[in-house]
């Protein structure tokens, strides 16, 4: 991801939550507050791999993330791409954690409104828990 879509992304998550979960005294802080969890399927940067190796990588990751989830026992996990939705729902089989599971488009890319209805849609669930 480049510097500049990983600022878009960001900004429109943190539109489509802060006016529900504040973001005082920092978005971040408001949103551990709230008892989300941020988290990446992959704990490197990959966009720079071919296909085949990205794909390779996301299977690799499925263990590491399923410890995380368990650690977490979160009762929703919101995948940020599409691309990412099969590994992340293997992961959550490992984990044995009982949670939802939603997917989200990643909001880059002229995806911003697609990302910000889907986030929308979903903000209930996140938010009623």
């Amino acid at each position: 991801m480049s510097a500049t879509n990983a600022y878009a992304s960001g900004h429109q998550f943190r539109q489509a939550l802060a006016p529900h979960i504040g973001d005082n005294p920092t978005f971040v802080d408001a949103f551990k507050q709230a008892g989300f969890y941020l988290d990446d399927l992959v704990l490197e940067p990959v966009n720079w791999l071919s296909p085949s190796e990205r794909q390779a990588i996301h299977s690799a990751s499925i263990a590491s993330l399923a410890k995380r989830l368990r650690d977490y026992d979160a009762p929703l996990v919101v995948a940020f791409m599409k691309g990412i939705a099969t590994p992340v729902k293997a992961a959550i089989a490992a984990s044995g954690v009982s949670c939802q599971f939603e997917v989200v488009p990643f909001p880059g890319n002229g995806r911003q409104a697609e990302f910000r209805s889907a986030m929308t849609a979903i903000l209930p669930m996140l938010l009623n828990r």
